[in-house]
């Protein structure tokens, strides 16, 4: 019996390899297509039996390819892959042809099991009709009445990799998707993992992030990228549980926070499930408004965080903070107004990532030797000091958001150093001033 024939298309290429290794070591044979006109003439030539294709790829998008499948009738089966849980975007591709599609960060057995019954459908792209989107609206509702519950945790390798897999299986999945309220299912788990090394921040970790319902992050290895991003999501959303094995020593101030403690050997998760359930059904049943009404001031189009439109703006956006004119620059930043205003006038949003240019010799010599909002600065401002500064002391103030705190401090240990560590954080500052008018920072005293 001949291999059953993938064909994985995405601009990604360290995502297309990765897939087509899995599938090869599940036994399919595996092609891969790095963008939208390689995977449609793979297709062409090699009319495989499954096509899993990215919705979101530079030139021709996932959506351009199934049309073009369906023009030239290849005789195969789409599952599309997508960031983007909105119900219009997955009913789009169903219409155009898809038997399914899968969400990012979902576990690999869930997507296996996907391509299983994709490959059992005797029905190909070429015979799909629409009068089955009504049943399939009618399931995608049905699932978007369980709440979201994003597992954060480390991804590890060698022994800690299944260490973690296995507190994932046997302790965190087993505690949020067995949770009943009156007899029905209320959390669905979704795991990203992400490399503790390097702290990868990626546009699927961002999304689930500030999308969720709940979060549950693991402390264990728990990077200063990851912490961060946490704590912009609680003080915009709250609903965070921490977990952490008995005799963790948090990586930073959890403030408010309870920390789920569980034992790491065999036979512990008997004793934390029931505590983990206590916490996710209090916060099922809680009535009242969790969200910073901040949260509520940005569009949805701004969503996933790190996939903003800077080129928009020719990837180069200036920020300008309003100050406010009684507050006594001294008193904080040691140094004088006309100094601040250039710094802040320096300060550049450029790619997905924040930088401070030095301008002529001018910051070298205002900054030397000053302390600004609790740190040092030698020669000119680092962005992560910039970026600290202005949230930390920071109010949104319009006529309808008069007078909420901006603060992202939460869980961040103030003594890091990072220069790469808020910049998700200052594209969320830039977008509430550039989409809100009316809405400024301020500074204000400590």
């Amino acid at each position: 019996m001949s291999k059953e024939k993938i064909l994985v298309i995405d601009d990604d290429p360290s995502v297309a390899m990765g897939t087509a290794k899995l599938l090869e070591i599940e036994g399919y044979h595996a092609l891969e297509a790095y963008g939208g006109a390689e995977g449609l003439r793979l297709a062409t030539q090699e009319h495989p039996d499954l096509i899993l294709l990215d919705d979101k790829m530079s030139g021709m998008d996932g959506h351009e390819v199934l049309m073009k499948l369906k023009e030239r009738k290849i005789p195969t089966r789409v599952i599309m892959l997508t960031a983007n849980r909105d119900k219009n975007n997955i009913v789009k591709f169903m219409r155009a042809g898809a038997c399914d599609y899968f969400v990012k960060g979902e576990s690999w057995d869930h997507h296996l099991n996907a391509i299983k019954r994709a490959l059992e459908v005797e029905e190909t792209i070429s015979f799909r009709v629409s009068e089955g989107i009504p049943v399939f609206e009618e399931a995608i509702t049905k699932s978007e009445a369980l709440k979201t519950c994003f597992v954060v945790m480390p991804i590890g390798s060698g022994e800690m990799y299944e260490e973690y897999l296995s507190r994932y299986e046997n302790i965190i999945k087993p505690a949020v998707d067995g949770l009943k309220i009156d007899g029905r299912q209320v959390y669905k788990s979704v795991r990203a993992d992400f490399v503790s090394q390097t702290g990868s921040i990626t546009r699927t970790i961002l999304d689930y992030l500030f999308r969720s319902d709940v979060v549950i992050a693991d402390l264990s290895d728990l990077n200063p990228n990851v912490f961060y991003e946490l704590g912009v999501r609680h003080s915009l959303r709250n609903k965070t549980i921490l977990i952490a094995a008995k005799g963790t020593k948090p990586p930073f101030d959890v403030g408010d926070l309870k920390i789920v403690f569980y034992e790491n050997k065999i036979g512990g998760e008997k004793k934390v499930i029931p505590e983990l359930q206590t916490v996710l059904r209090r916060l099922a049943e809680t009535e009242e408004q969790v969200d910073s009404p901040v949260f509520h001031a940005i569009p949805k189009l701004l969503f996933p965080i790190a996939d903003y439109s800077l080129e928009l703006e020719n990837r180069e956006l200036r920020t300008t903070i309003s100050f406010l004119e009684e507050f006594n620059d001294a008193a904080l930043w040691n140094l004088p107004k006309s100094a601040l205003d250039e710094i802040v006038n320096l300060v550049l949003i450029r790619d997905n990532s924040v930088a401070s240019k030095n301008k002529s010799g001018f910051l070298e010599t205002q900054l030397e030797n000053k302390e600004i909002a609790g740190g040092s600065s030698s020669g000119y401002l680092k962005c992560s000091k910039m970026t600290t500064s202005i949230l930390k002391y920071a109010t949104v103030v319009n006529k309808q958001y008069e007078g909420i705190n901006l603060d992202y401090s939460v869980l961040v240990r103030e003594d890091y150093e990072h220069n790469n560590t808020y910049s998700h954080s200052a594209h969320l500052v830039y977008y509430l001033l550039k989409t809100n008018k009316g809405i400024k920072i301020v500074a204000l005293k400590s």
